[in-house]
């Protein structure tokens, strides 16, 4: 008996051996000591694709990637008896690829029931893979960071750094970030009130966005920086902040200057007697200064930048044709205009302007009025001959003055009363000799012969280098002009004195530009080319000549008719893109050429002094390799997203594994629990028995305590059983095939002979169709024995007992109607007929795992259970499982 009893436990033990192994997420397999493999587990068709008769009597080393092979040799043939290793190594898979693997190898050949190696292994691609990509995509942040000229820093309340990039570092004068932790963010503040108002700022708002401070660098050198800070939100994080810095010295600076040139403009316009305007035709006054206010008659500045431009004028017309003739040439000069005051009056003033164009497109005109009413007053001919010229004089940078033919002033501006005082420290007058004001001067010789020849009626002009101690090296240009009277008679002469060093320096800068411009032109790669007005050519390049000489043959010259030259298909719309230009538009366009290569061409319109538009240019540059490289960042940027995406949704995958594997654990906990508690109750009950029969004298007993014994080890046996399909269900793999499920059901039932109240039940099976049925036959075979088998266990001995089984089969699903009039479940204990190691009653026998089981089964087929009971009327199961 004992020995039956021995062999049925071996071939048991087997069993869950084999399933085990076979079942394992981890692949096996043992090597002999030449590393020539004698057996592998199934699981290798997951991890490789391959079968054991696929590996049997081959070498592990055939399987190994070629750049490891030597390392993994030595590891093998160095390994000791009972001595374990865990690496990582690329194993070959039966497609001919190589899956990233974490391989335990165990030395057994000592053993002799082994007598070999044991490698343990499994599939950790997936994880190498986002392993990689993880570096890669920490490189990149690592890159971008420290290629950033924005300053980044983490602190921590209680002045502490805990990181800043290198951008940080060289604002604030630091070579390290060791070095920076040395010191508190509180020093870098100049000011600490306005430190303490961030922090204000901070604690209401979380953020505080392009604050402007001082801060102190590493040498105390003090520097204006653009900061914004915020708090972190993560819990584990609250004390701690993060900020960003830009280091705006310079523009600060920048600031400053433009203040100061602001505020001495202001000063300057608001003590002149001249009335300074700007405005914009369109929308009237901009700004005005307070002599203008006041000679219109107005309050205050408010007042008349609020007055309509037209009514300034006696006559409007003026306006329109002042803002006409400026549109053309940009200038007005001692335009004589009538104004009238708020009041009503009028009055003439002197024009002087100037307009331009704004960045947006706008007119702008900026100009000074004078008040020559008084002026006006006068005579006509004092007019012309006094007021006019004083005008002119006085409002030029030259030096101007007349003579008698005795040599006497007749008249000189300030400038030129300047000019005297500096070269000759001689104070001039009306009337005064000019030869008295030379003597002793380098001048005294040669310059009153000059004067002569222009009083003499000869009217010329000259250039004079001169070289005076108070103006040294210089150029001057005089225009020497006779006087006449009303009879032509010759009266003096009147000379015309200008600096032209400048003009003469800007001159050679014009030529020396202009060769360099030429040069450039000419070394660039770039095809350049301008044409006039009827599409000539005005000038070229050498890369434009060659290209037009490549595509037709011929050399092009001045003059030639650009349209005349190229085909359309070198450049589309080449005739409409010049005439936008002409009309003074300045764009750019890109094209794709025949030849597949990319061009930009820049068109702009070319002006003369006047701004007045004379021609096009053309600026075509070749852009193939910068668009190549445009698609390929492209390209590389939707990699990237593309890549975070799946990191997310990893991230996801990962989380939800988290917290399924909790729920395992809590659920193993109870498992466990329960299984020791259930398996110790039958023991307990077996040595209690064992014990009394070695007290009882009575021999006859001796068989009621084994039939007792004999039931409490049926129970440990249906419990261990029930443990078993848990395993099952919990780890096996779907394997689908095709499964006739009213033959399955009364396979089951057959199984089920041995129960003592087999013969009490009248089972009748229906099937409604016989349409081909596809699922996992195993999993099946477990639901179905679970349910049946509760039908014999908790039939109703009062009634006649019944089993009735229905099935419906289609393309989509199976349905599976198990309907039983038994003792039923009472309805408290419905919703909990699923729960692990729950017995609905007393009487149950059971492990209480059936029904959790049938669960977990059913779920793994996606399939759903419904059940539906009344205490002491008996229960309906229905399933209703996909058809695979």
């Amino acid at each position: 008996m004992a020995k039956k009893n021995n062999t049925t436990s071996g071939v048991l033990e087997q069993t869950r051996f084999k399933a085990l192994i076979e079942h394992a997420h981890d692949a096996i397999v043992l090597y002999d000591e030449k590393g020539v493999i004698r057996y592998a587990s199934p699981s290798l068709k997951r991890f490789g694709g391959y079968t054991d008769k696929d590996l049997l009597g081959r070498k592990g080393s055939d399987f190994v990637h070629p750049d490891e092979a030597d390392k993994i040799h030595k590891i093998f043939f160095s390994l000791k008896p009972g001595e374990s290793i865990t690496f990582q190594q690329r194993l070959l898979h039966k497609k001919g690829y190589f899956r990233w693997g974490e391989t335990t190898l165990t030395n057994q050949l000592h053993l002799p029931e082994v007598n070999g190696v044991i490698s343990n292994f499994r599939n950790i691609s997936e994880r190498k893979e986002a392993e990689e990509k993880s570096q890669q995509f920490q490189e990149l942040l690592e890159i971008i960071n420290e290629n950033l000229e924005e300053g980044i820093f983490l602190g921590e309340f209680g002045d502490k750094f805990l990181y800043a990039n290198q951008a940080f570092l060289r604002m604030s004068g630091y070579k390290s970030f060791e070095e920076l932790a040395q010191t508190r963010p509180r020093d870098f503040y100049v000011d600490d009130a306005q430190r303490l108002y961030i922090l204000s700022l901070m604690a209401q708002q979380k953020v505080v966005r392009n604050q402007e401070l001082q801060f102190y660098k590493k040498n105390k050198k003090k520097i204006w920086v653009k900061m914004t800070i915020s708090l972190l939100s993560s819990p584990n994080r609250r004390t701690q902040y993060i900020g960003t810095v830009q280091d705006i010295t310079e523009q600060k600076k920048s600031e400053l200057k433009f203040q100061a040139s602001q505020q001495l403009l202001s000063s300057i316009s608001n003590n002149v007697q001249e009335g300074f305007f700007r405005s914009s035709p369109t929308k009237g006054l901009i700004y005005v200064n307070e002599s203008y206010v006041k000679m219109f008659g107005y309050n205050s500045l408010e007042e008349i930048l609020k007055v309509s431009p037209v009514k300034f004028y006696a006559n409007p017309a003026d306006r329109k044709k002042l803002i006409d003739g400026q549109k053309k040439s940009t200038k007005v000069s001692n335009a004589e205009v009538l104004y009238r005051r708020k009041d009503g009056s009028t009055f003439w003033g002197s024009l002087n302007s100037t307009m331009f164009r704004s960045v947006d497109g706008t007119y702008i005109m900026d100009g000074v009025v004078r008040d020559i009413t008084e002026i006006k007053s006068k005579e006509d001919e004092f007019f012309q001959l006094h007021s006019n010229l004083r005008a002119i004089m006085e409002s030029t940078q030259e030096s101007i003055y007349a003579l008698d033919k005795q040599f006497r002033y007749l008249a000189f501006n300030e400038n030129h009363k300047k000019v005297m005082k500096l070269l000759y420290n001689k104070e001039i007058m009306i009337g005064g000799d000019l030869r008295d004001y030379l003597k002793g001067s380098v001048d005294e010789n040669w310059y009153p012969e000059e004067i002569k020849r222009a009083i003499k009626g000869d009217r010329f002009i000259k250039e004079y280098k001169v070289n005076y101690e108070n103006y040294p090296n210089r150029i001057i240009q005089i225009t020497f002009n006779p006087i006449k009277g009303k009879k032509n008679e010759l009266q003096g002469a009147a000379m015309f004195v200008v600096d032209i060093t400048e003009q003469k320096r800007t001159e050679q800068k014009a030529k020396q530009l202009l060769s360099n411009l030429t040069a450039v032109l000419e070394s660039t790669k770039d095809r350049i080319f301008a044409v006039d007005q009827n599409l000539r050519y005005l000038i070229f390049n050498k890369s434009h000549e060659e290209r037009a000489l490549k595509s037709t043959g011929k050399k092009i010259k001045v003059g030639d008719n650009v349209l005349k030259v190229f085909p359309k298909s070198d450049y589309p719309n080449l005739e409409g893109n010049l005439i936008r230009s002409l009309k003074g538009e300045y764009f750019n366009i890109e094209m794709i050429l025949p030849s597949k290569g990319a061009v930009e061409v820049s068109y702009s319109p070319v002006k003369d002094i006047d701004g007045n538009i004379t021609g096009a240019a053309a600026f075509i540059r070749d852009v193939t390799l910068r668009k190549q490289n445009e698609q390929k960042i492209k390209a590389l940027n939707e990699e990237l997203i593309n890549q975070n995406w799946k990191l997310e949704a990893r991230e996801q995958d990962l989380k939800m594994t988290m917290e399924e594997l909790s729920e395992r654990n809590f659920e193993l906990d109870q498992f466990m629990y329960k299984t020791s508690h259930d398996l110790r109750s039958p023991l307990s009950s077996v040595l209690g028995l064992i014990n009394l029969a070695k007290f009882d004298s009575e021999k006859e007993r001796v068989n009621d305590y084994l039939e007792k014994i004999e039931g409490r080890v049926r129970k440990l046996d249906e419990f261990v059983r029930s443990m078993l399909s848990y395993a099952k269900v919990s780890r096996a793999e779907i394997s689908t095939s095709e499964v006739v499920l009213d033959e399955l059901i009364a396979a089951n039932i057959k199984e089920l002979e041995y129960l003592e109240n087999f013969k009490k039940l009248k089972i009748a099976i229906k099937c409604k169709s016989k349409a081909k049925f596809h699922s996992d036959e195993m999993t099946l075979k477990l639901i179905f024995g679970n349910i049946i088998s509760n039908a014999f266990k908790y039939y109703n001995i009062n009634s006649k007992s019944y089993l009735k089984v229905t099935i419906d089969v289609n393309t989509l699903r199976a349905s599976v109607t198990f309907e039983d009039n038994g003792i039923g479940i009472q309805k408290e204990y419905l919703d909990k007929i699923f729960d692990m190691f729950f017995r609905a009653t007393e009487k149950s026998e059971g492990s209480g795992l059936g029904m959790y089981i049938v669960k977990q089964a059913v779920d793994k087929l996606n399939g759903k259970i419904d059940i539906k009971s009344k205490y002491g009327k008996g229960t309906t199961i229905k399933l209703v499982i996909p058809n695979l």
